[in-house]
């Protein structure tokens, strides 16, 4: 069994080794931002890392700051020019995920909505069968469930 701790430091591991690869369809037009993700391919229901190449005119300073999935983004600079955030993947949802990047260099600002690819997490399934008589209420659970559904009308009314 996994304990808390273990789950976080697999969770680091998973991040820190995995390679980041792209996983991002332009949203049109001249930009050429870029996104990516560390691990690739994103995943519903993980926690990736998110990257940002964000082009830049001439020697300007860039904020970047973005939300994605409900949740906000809060990007940090890289020494090799790019931004990182961390982002969770919704659980629900389609094949993309969109991303609402906003930059700022001081004199302008501009908003861009990119897709990110992810997929659908591949979970095993099993159909389980058991006996009967644990599939069944005994007598003394009947009773209290019969009692608790009554208070649950009664409350609701």
């Amino acid at each position: 069994m996994m304990t808390g701790r273990t789950a976080a430091v697999a969770l680091v591991a998973m991040i820190v080794w995995s390679a980041p690869a792209s996983a991002q369809v332009p949203g049109g037009g001249h930009d050429s931002t870029v996104l990516e993700t560390q691990p690739s391919p994103a995943v519903r229901g993980s926690v990736v890392w998110l990257y940002a190449t964000v082009p830049i005119k001439g020697d300007s300073v860039v904020t970047l700051d973005g939300d994605a999935g409900g949740e906000p983004l809060h990007f940090e600079g890289l020494d090799d020019g790019r931004y990182r955030s961390l982002l969770g993947i919704p659980l629900d949802g389609g094949d993309t995920l969109t991303v609402t990047l906003r930059r700022s260099t001081g004199a302008t600002a501009d908003t861009l909505r990119l897709s990110l690819l992810v997929k659908r997490p591949a979970y095993a399934h099993e159909r389980l069968t058991v006996a009967p008589r644990f599939a069944e209420p005994d007598r003394t659970a009947l009773v209290r469930i019969d009692a608790e559904v009554a208070q649950s009308h009664a409350i609701s009314r």
